[in-house]
Parts: C-alpha cells; structure tokens; sequence
C-alpha cells in the first residue's frame, strides 16, 4: 500500500536547535533515534518519504 506524502516544509512545532540529526527512516535509523530520544538527547529524524517505505520496506 502506497502512502501519499505531503512535504512539511516549515512548522512551529520544529525545534530551533537538536543534539542530533539522523537522515533516513529505515529500520536502523528510527531504532538509533528512539534509543536517543529514550537517553534524553534532542534528536530529530529525516526522511525524504514513509518511515521503513524505502529498503528497509523491500528488504
């Protein structure tokens, strides 16, 4: 099933400022940004589409 993304490109919920950015959805980068975020470490997650849609979906 397809997943229609709308591009966000500006929010007043983004924070100003983060301890880490991590670059892609897949299954390693939202466990890494999760396992960050449960130690209290400001991160933020980018992903160009649907969180694990790209290879970690294929895979």
């Amino acid at each position: 099933m397809r997943i229609t993304i709308k591009a966000v490109t500006d929010s007043p919920a983004f924070p100003d400022q983060v301890d880490v950015v991590v670059i892609g959805g897949g299954t390693i980068d939202t466990a890494v940004t999760y396992e960050l975020a449960k130690q209290g470490i400001a991160v933020a997650l980018f992903e160009k589409g649907a969180i694990g849609d790209e290879q970690s979906g294929r895979n």
